[in-house]
C-alpha cells in the first residue's frame, strides 16, 4: 500500500484536480477497496508530505528486512527464485520508476537483488516498453530531472 501513495501524487493526481469536488468524493465512494485511500487525498495537491514520508518510512522498513536476508542467499528464501520475490519486485520497479532509489542504495544485497531480477527474461516481458509510470506520463521524468537537479524547487505542491 505505501507505494500507492508516491504513485498516486506522481500521476494520477493531475486527473482528479480537473474534478469537482462532488465528482471527485463520487469516484472515491466508488472505488470499494480504495474509497479511504482517496477521501485521504487532496484532488488538487495529493497526498500530504506526512502521508509520503510514512509511505518512504515503509518502504525503507521493508528493504531493511530485505537487506537482512539478501546479504546471505540470492533472493528472499534462499538461493532460488520464488513468489516472495515476484511479489515484491514490482514495488521496487515502481519506487525505482518513481525515483525513490535513495531507499535503498546504501543497501547493496537489495541492489544486486535487483540487478539479479532486472537480468531475468521474464523482467523485460512484465516490464514491457511503455509500461512504466513515466513511460506514461512525461511530466513525471521532468519532475524527476528538476528534483535530481535542485531537490528544493521540484517538490510537487501537497498539502501537509
Amino acid at each position: 500500500m505505501a507505494v500507492r501513495y508516491p504513485s498516486y501524487n506522481a500521476a494520477f493526481a493531475r486527473h482528479f484536480s480537473k474534478m469537482s469536488e462532488a465528482e471527485f468524493r463520487a469516484l472515491a465512494a466508488s472505488k470499494p477497496v480504495r474509497d479511504v485511500f482517496l477521501v485521504e487525498m487532496d484532488k488538487d495537491t495529493g497526498f500530504s508530505d506526512a502521508r509520503i514520508k510514512q509511505s518512504e518510512q515503509s518502504i525503507r522498513k521493508t528493504v531493511l528486512r530485505m537487506q537482512g536476508v539478501l546479504r546471505h542467499s540470492h533472493y528472499l528464501v534462499g538461493d532460488s527464485l520464488t513468489l516472495a520475490d515476484i511479489c515484491v519486485l514490482p514495488l521496487l520497479v515502481r519506487m525505482s520508476d518513481l525515483r525513490y532509489q535513495r531507499l535503498w542504495s546504501d543497501l547493496d544485497g537489495v541492489s544486486h537483488w535487483l540487478e539479479r531480477m532486472a537480468g531475468r527474461p521474464s523482467y523485460a516481458i512484465a516490464f514491457y516498453p511503455g509500461s512504466l509510470l513515466s513511460e506514461q506520463y512525461e511530466h513525471i521524468a521532468a519532475l524527476h530531472q528538476a528534483r535530481d537537479r535542485n531537490p528544493a524547487e521540484a517538490a510537487p505542491a501537497r498539502n501537509g
